[in-house]
């Protein structure tokens, strides 16, 4: 996860791939399930939709067969997102709504935030921006629960999208202030961490 968050995606699949064959050793169905979805979410960075379709169905059915639920939402989301960046919009949506529907029970905030940016993507996609505001708009209340700055980047990231679909110059000022300080987010606490190890 580190070396995906650095975006050093080949020392992420070799990981990935590592802890996969080890956990097929030690018969660990759960984890074979977890590992098939992180390499199947490589798959969708490096734009293979196919194979990152294949790597996250074989994680669901092991995840369902083991009745292990968080590993089943991670698959599932899989195709939502090889869908959108696919450009498959109205496949995306199917997957997102029946996500939000089959898994409601088990849903944690994180995954919330991660369901509300996907289906405000979609609606930018569609340029619908009232849609989009409104998926986007929960966002950032969420990530900082979390405090997770990537996911508040993603908030920043969808709400400059959903900004510059007004069209008119302020929409565009505010578009391009909400990618700074999305790329702030990402960045400032990474060199913040970096000075406490160095220090």
């Amino acid at each position: 996860m580190l070396a995906e968050i650095k975006g050093q995606y080949a020392r992420a699949a070799h990981r990935q791939q590592e802890g996969h064959q080890i956990a097929r050793e030690l018969c660990l169905e759960a984890e074979v399930s977890a590992r098939l979805s992180g390499l199947g979410r490589l798959a969708l960075f490096a734009h293979d939709f196919d194979r990152a379709r294949e790597l996250h169905e074989q994680a669901r059915r092991i995840a369902v067969e083991q009745g292990y639920k968080y590993g089943e939402i991670h698959a599932d989301m899989g195709p939502a997102l090889g869908a959108r960046r696919s450009g498959d919009i109205d496949a995306a949506e199917t997957h997102l709504l029946r996500i939000g529907a089959a898994h409601a029970d088990v849903s944690s905030p994180a995954g919330d935030h991660l369901l509300h940016a996907e289906l405000g993507f979609l609606a930018e996609l569609s340029g619908d921006a009232a849609r989009s505001a409104a998926h986007h708009l929960r966002g950032p209340r969420i990530a900082r629960s979390l405090d997770e700055s990537r996911a508040l980047a993603l908030s920043l990231e969808g709400l400059a999208g959903t900004a510059a679909l007004y069209g008119r110059r302020s929409g565009a000022t505010c578009a391009a202030l909400l990618l700074g300080a999305a790329h702030a987010r990402v960045r400032v606490p990474s060199r913040r961490r970096s000075s406490a190890v160095s220090g």
